[in-house]
């Protein structure tokens, strides 16, 4: 290959060119992920059963959908979570259970089961990271003083629902969208009696009336001059103002509408016990989930694209803050992966001038560095591996390896050079001799991720994409070594390179001739030695135990507070007031979302007893002190040992639960959190 490469240099150049183009290509193709594609050993089941209490579910559902779960093949364990009005289960199976064949089976399971009348259906979920939400966020409108919190909710409701809520669900790439602390927007009409009285209606009238007016359908189509006319019948009301002048009754000449018979006619939260704000203003909570097809940056993106226009052409004062964005993180993982790598090949490079002490062959070697990686980009493209932050840490892992096939290279062609060859010569020789044993050390490298082939499950989804990264990036750096790197020698480097030993470098030589020279004497000092760090690091890493995944620096943390069930909803909703004011006086807080009522979220069961949860999402600065964990510690110890000297009838003992979790997307991929 070196001979070739040597006599064909424009040849050699051509294929560098096509895997750059290629490599580059590729790396606009590639999606960004924060992990790789992995299959959980997860499913979820949820059955409803109205009316029951939590005794009654764990003894009518739980227990009898654990016994039979227990029975299938794989199953490992089963937790289920009895509440008010449902159960749910979480079962875990073993490592590389064909999930497919599993909830069929599990399907047939539930069928057969006799459960009191009552128990609704069983719905079977398989947890995905695509289930989780990729962004968080809280919209609303500002409003003047004379606006009270349950209208400034009613109107921020109607306006999403109006206005926003269609035109999020028709971005590209949006499975879902989901609404949390929204009003249960009714319409309440006290009608004047004494009214109805006089022309004779009674309120069933009225209502009838109504009902009728509040109608709109399609009713035919004709051809008018070859043009198709779609005919609908009715107008339904779609803002308060049309439905005060919807036409009740003619009677004497006279036409009365709807606000023409009452005393009000206005919209009110039938939801009393629904509370939702963001720094204090009263706000609506969204979620985005994604398809499974698409990326998550991509559809971020998009998402912010469309609030930028929506809030822009609003006819409001209108607003939007982001809670949480999942693409925002893996950017930002994805981003300073990427600038290890640069640094860590700019000090390869910057070690190999010390040592060569010429630039020709420094650029030569450090350029396999930069196509090593590109080319490495068009292998995880063929083989569909995503940008993510294992394969990039397997780039980064091997960014130093990459120029040791050149370096080997290159100094066996120097040393042809001092002899007195032609550097063409040289170049052709040097790299064959060498070249048997770069591809043995290389050959030898990948063949210690050989054994995580063979692994199922998790581990093998997570780990294989690293190793397939590293071996990429190592043969595209032998390969160079062979044919790149004689290529340029043959003309760029100098003849007969004979350069005087420095200083720096006989002195180096005789610290390191010293060092072998005292283990060599003292053989067994340096065997206890050896041993005595062996078993010392081993005890340090034992000692430090093991996870999955490091946790994460987001910048969010997640508060859940349970109440006694006893506490009013006012108590609640003040309490919860004055908490998002004092935290948001915390030097490394930037905003605090707070809802109460919001619904269901997956999590540990709730203490017996207990009355409403209020869940805060708290939102660092980006340029905070402290790391998102050691501001959890601070506001659970914080809410521990809250004053409510400016709070009546509630107290500390109101306080039931309080967890305090930091928004870890890296946790939430593999597996359900409590």
């Amino acid at each position: 290959m070196s001979k070739y490469s040597v006599k064909r240099p424009i040849t050699v150049l051509m294929g560098v060119l096509i895997i750059i183009v290629l490599g580059l290509f590729s790396i606009t193709r590639l999606p960004l992920t924060l992990f790789p594609e992995v299959n959980l050993p997860f499913v979820v089941t949820v059955t409803s059963y109205p009316g029951a209490s939590p005794e009654e579910i764990e003894s009518a559902v739980s227990e009898p959908l654990e016994a039979a779960v227990s029975t299938i093949g794989n199953f490992s364990t089963v937790t289920s979570q009895s509440n008010e009005n449902f159960a749910i289960s979480f079962v875990t199976f073993q490592d590389g259970t064909n999930l497919d064949s599993v909830t069929v089976e599990l399907r047939e399971i539930i069928n057969n089961l006799t459960f009191p009348e009552g128990v609704g259906n069983t719905s079977i979920l398989r947890l995905s990271p695509d289930l989780l939400p990729v962004m968080n966020i809280t919209m609303y409108r500002t409003f003047d003083e004379t606006v009270s919190d349950e209208e400034a909710l009613i109107l921020n409701t109607e306006w999403i629902t109006r206005d926003i809520l269609n035109e999020l669900k028709s971005i590209p790439g949006v499975a879902d969208v989901s609404l949390t602390g929204a009003a249960d927007v009714v319409l309440e009409v006290n009608l004047d009696e004494a009214i109805l009285e006089t022309l004779g209606l009674t309120q069933d009238d009225i209502l009838n009336t109504f009902n009728e007016q509040n109608t709109e359908g399609l009713v035919g189509a004709a051809i008018d001059e070859g043009v198709i006319r779609l005919l609908y019948l009715g107008d339904a009301p779609e803002t308060l103002d049309q439905v005060k002048r919807t036409p009740i009754v003619y009677d004497n000449g006279v036409l009365y509408t709807l606000e023409d018979l009452s005393s009000s006619v206005k919209f009110v939260n039938d939801s009393t016990d629904s509370y939702s704000k963001v720094d204090g203003r009263q706000g609506i909570q969204i979620s985005f989930q994604k398809q499974s097809d698409v990326g998550i940056t991509e559809v971020t993106t998009r998402i912010l694209k469309k609030l930028d226009s929506l809030i822009d052409d609003s006819q409001y004062d209108a607003s939007y803050d982001v809670l949480f964005d999942q693409g925002a993180f893996i950017t930002d993982s994805i981003n300073s992966v990427f600038l290890n790598l640069l640094i860590g090949g700019l000090l390869a490079v910057g070690v190999l001038f010390v040592f060569l002490r010429d630039i020709k062959p420094t650029i030569i070697v450090g350029l396999a560095i930069p196509i090593s990686v590109v080319a490495a980009f068009l292998l995880m493209f063929l083989s569909n591996i995503t940008l993510n932050i294992i394969s990039m840490g397997g780039l980064a892992l091997g960014i130093g390896m990459l120029v040791d096939n050149s370096v080997v290279v290159i100094e066996n062609i120097y040393r042809l050079l001092s002899e007195g060859k032609t550097k063409v010569e040289a170049a052709i020789v040097g790299a064959k001799e060498v070249g048997g044993a770069i591809a043995a050390s290389t050959i030898t490298t990948a063949a210690v991720f050989l054994p995580i082939f063979f692994i199922e499950g998790l581990v093998a989804d997570i780990f294989i994409p690293m190793a397939l990264t590293i071996v990429y990036s190592l043969g595209a750096s032998l390969v160079i070594a062979l044919s790149m790197v004689p290529s340029m020698a043959s003309r760029f480097l100098n003849d007969q390179v004979i350069k005087e030993e420095s200083k720096t470098s006989k002195a180096f030589k005789n610290v390191y001739k010293s060092s072998v020279l005292f283990s060599i004497k003292y053989k067994w000092l340096t065997f206890l030695v050896i041993i005595a760090l062996l078993f010392g690091s081993s005890a340090i890493v034992f000692s430090r135990g093991f996870i999955l995944i490091p946790p994460t620096d987001e910048g969010t943390i997640s508060v859940d507070i349970n109440f006694t069930g006893d506490l009013e909803f006012t108590d609640q909703t003040a309490f919860a007031d004055q908490l998002t004011f004092d935290l948001l006086a915390l030097r490394d807080v930037d905003s605090v979302s707070a809802t109460l009522g919001g619904g269901f979220v997956f999590g540990p069961p709730q203490a017996q007893g207990s009355g409403e949860t209020l869940a805060l999402t708290v939102t660092l600065k980006e340029d905070r002190t402290n790391s998102t964990q050691d501001n959890a510690a601070f506001i659970e110890n914080f809410i521990l040992n809250y004053d409510f000297k400016d709070l009546d009838n509630i107290s500390q003992d109101n306080l039931l639960e309080i967890a305090v979790s930091t928004q870890d997307s890296s946790a939430g991929a593999f597996g359900p959190t409590g």
